[in-house]
C-alpha cells in the first residue's frame, strides 16, 4: 500500500476521534448530573458492559477507584451467573453500549433495576435505545464515523466513551475533595508513589 494511502487513513481515523471528543461538550450538564447522583450513594460504583465497551469500562472502574471512588467492573454475563452476589441497594450502575442494545448490558440493567432498584447511568451513542431507556441519566456519545476501515471497528465510540469516563472521575474527584494526599496514600508503590511519598 503507498504511504499516502497509509497517511489518508491515519488522517481520518484522527479526524474521528477528535471529532467525536468535540461533540461531547453539548452533554456537560449531564455529566454534572451523573456526578451529582453517583456522589449521593453510599455504595459501589457497578461498571458494566460487552465487547469491546467491556475494555472500557474496566478502564473506567480501575480509574474511579484510584481516586478513591469505590468501583468494580461486572460483566453482564457473569453477573447473571452469580456475580449479582456482589451488588448492593446502596451501588449505582454505569452501563456502556455504544448501540444501546447489545443484549447481554440490557438484561442485565433490567435485573438489577427490578432485584436492586439501582440507578443506572448510561454511556451510549443512542439516547432513545433500549438501555436509554432504562437509565435516569444518558451520556450520549453519538459519532459520525468510527474512522475505521467502513466504520466497523469501534475506535471514535470507544474514545468518546473512555473520555466521557475520565470526566465523571474528574467530577467526582472535585465534588469529594480529591487531593493529592489522598492519592498518595491509594499509590504507595511505582513511580507515582515515589513522587508522592513525604521525604524527611
Amino acid at each position: 500500500m503507498p504511504r499516502d494511502r497509509i497517511v489518508t487513513a491515519l488522517v481520518h481515523t484522527l479526524k474521528s476521534e477528535l471529532d467525536g471528543v468535540a461533540k461531547l461538550k453539548k452533554i456537560l450538564p449531564k455529566v454534572e448530573k451523573a456526578v451529582l447522583l453517583i456522589a449521593k450513594r453510599k455504595g459501589r460504583i457497578l461498571v458494566t458492559g460487552v465487547g469491546k465497551s467491556a475494555a472500557i469500562g474496566a478502564k473506567l472502574a480501575a480509574t474511579l477507584t484510584s481516586l478513591g471512588n469505590p468501583a468494580a467492573f461486572l460483566h453482564p454475563v457473569e453477573a447473571l451467573h452469580g456475580d449479582s452476589g456482589m451488588v448492593h441497594a446502596d451501588d449505582v450502575v454505569l452501563a456502556l453500549s455504544h448501540s444501546g442494545e447489545s443484549e447481554e448490558v440490557v438484561r442485565i440493567i433490567q435485573y438489577l433495576k427490578k432485584e436492586f432498584a439501582l440507578p443506572v447511568i448510561a454511556i451510549t451513542g443512542h439516547q432513545n435505545s433500549s438501555l436509554g431507556q432504562l437509565s435516569a441519566v444518558v451520556l450520549e456519545t453519538s459519532i459520525d464515523d468510527e474512522g475505521s476501515v467502513d466504520s466497523l471497528a469501534p475506535m471514535a465510540s470507544t474514545t468518546a466513551a473512555l473520555v466521557v469516563g475520565d470526566l465523571i472521575a474528574s467530577g467526582l474527584s472535585e465534588k469529594r475533595g480529591f487531593r493529592k494526599h489522598h492519592f498518595a496514600r491509594f499509590h504507595p508503590a511505582g513511580t507515582l508513589g515515589l513522587k508522592l511519598r513525604p521525604v524527611r
